[in-house]
């Protein structure tokens, strides 16, 4: 979430703040209520000294429960600086997309204020205009977050309950897999029925889980224990006919059986873990913010 918002003018004079009606307490006490034009003007010369040494508009300080990221943004004739306090949790890019959209939203307004110094527009003007903001951003922000709040916190909450949502998922893709095989006469096509166990029981899992669980790390660990459960789970059911198969093919013992489950199901896991962090990173992490501590 974004937690605090300041623009200032390009000589570091504030025009505007936002505090999130759900700002976390820690930094509610360190940073909202104190003095908006101390805070602006030292991340305005942070921001100036970064842009001039490195030759970039945006740049991120992570500190140690939360970032603080900031650039310019050219409107009209001014150079406007944009800070925002945000969870450290939140991708850079997904907040500034959003903040992207909110400047462009509300031009007008961000320009009366930015005009006050030359007293162009009146004082009851100005107070319309900063209601304005303050509604956008929140309308923007509310809108920005995963609608069920458990899936979008990143935690270990997030994590478990992603966690036997995709192990349900995962064993309903098995159950739909033995019915085609079972009913269908694609049991004996095995060209046409590895196809569909591999979109069945790797592919849509790995989508599935990505999805639901919603940060890269988060959806590796899933697919990894998900896939171990389920490929030593279906062993067990199918204990006899492994070992015989394995037995008749490779001459091995129960025990290496065993050990081959265990690599099979952690080489697929891990396999099927590198795609669903892709899924999280692309559709969920980069796209939505964490939301508000209730």
């Amino acid at each position: 979430m974004i937690h605090l918002l300041y623009i200032a003018n390009e000589d570091g004079t504030p025009i505007w703040h936002f505090v999130h009606p759900k700002i976390r307490e820690d930094i509610l006490d360190k940073i909202a209520g104190k003095d908006h034009a101390a805070i602006t003007n030292l991340l305005y010369a942070l921001a100036t000294f970064g842009y001039e040494t490195l030759g970039t508009n945006l740049q991120v300080v992570v500190f140690e429960n939360a970032k603080i990221t900031f650039r310019f943004v050219k409107m009209n004739e001014r150079n406007l600086l944009v800070v925002a306090v945000i969870d450290l949790l939140d991708h850079p890019s997904t907040v500034w997309r959003i903040l992207s959209k909110f400047i462009k939203k509300c031009k007008n307004d961000l320009e009366a204020l930015a005009r006050t110094s030359e007293e162009l527009v009146s004082t009851s003007e100005l107070e319309k205009a900063k209601i304005r903001l303050t509604r956008t951003l929140t309308e923007l922000l509310e809108g920005s977050i995963r609608k069920i709040i458990a899936l979008g916190t990143r935690d270990f909450k997030n994590l478990t309950l992603a966690f036997f949502l995709g192990l349900i998922f995962y064993f309903a893709m098995v159950g739909v897999t033995y019915w085609f095989y079972k009913f269908t006469s694609m049991g004996n096509q095995m060209s046409t029925f590895a196809a569909l166990v591999f979109l069945l029981d790797f592919l849509l899992p790995a989508v599935f889980i990505g999805w639901v669980t919603g940060y890269w790390k988060g959806a590796i660990i899933n697919s990894l224990i998900v896939m171990v459960i389920a490929l030593n789970t279906l062993a067990i059911i199918w204990w006899d006919a492994l070992v015989a198969v394995a037995t008749y093919f490779f001459s091995v013992s129960p025990q290496a059986v065993i050990v081959g489950v265990g690599l099979v199901g952690g080489i697929l896991g891990g396999a099927m873990g590198l795609l669903a962090g892709l899924i999280a990173w692309l559709l969920v992490e980069r796209r939505v913010l964490v939301p508000p501590l209730q």
